[in-house]
């Protein structure tokens, strides 16, 4: 199987090929050089222990915060382009760990396993 893909958007850049920024401008219906319009707002963010509360004068704002799996919420937040943007004024996210437990344990063994090498590599070198 051979897949052969074209990015018809770099090539219309590239080539100043007119006709292709045509189709595309088309496609998505959007102008090739307009922007999206942006605004600043100004947003309150207090972090806590494993809690992130965001308050925001307006509702769908972006707020630049990375985006991550392991929030908690109340379907108030998006993934956008992976940052996150609220879909309410007060937002409260908290952080969970699903594995916190298994990867405190496996790395206490990992640190006793090491312990008991060294102590076996010194012990060994001490007998010879």
């Amino acid at each position: 199987i051979v897949f052969v893909g074209c990015n018809i958007i770099y090539h219309s850049m590239e080539a100043n090929d007119t006709a292709v920024l045509n189709i595309v401008s088309d496609v998505f219906d959007i102008e090739p050089n307009e922007l999206p319009q942006r605004k600043f707002v100004d947003i309150n963010i207090t972090y806590s222990r494993n809690r992130i509360i965001i308050d925001t004068p307006e509702e769908g704002v972006n707020t630049t915060i990375s985006y991550q799996d392991n929030f908690k919420y109340d379907n108030s937040i998006i993934n956008e382009n992976n940052l996150l943007k609220v879909t309410k004024n007060h937002t409260e996210l908290q952080l969970v760990y699903p594995y916190l437990k298994q990867g405190i344990f496996i790395s206490i063994l990992g640190l006793v396993g090491i312990v008991a090498l060294l102590f076996l590599i010194t012990h060994k070198k001490k007998n010879t």
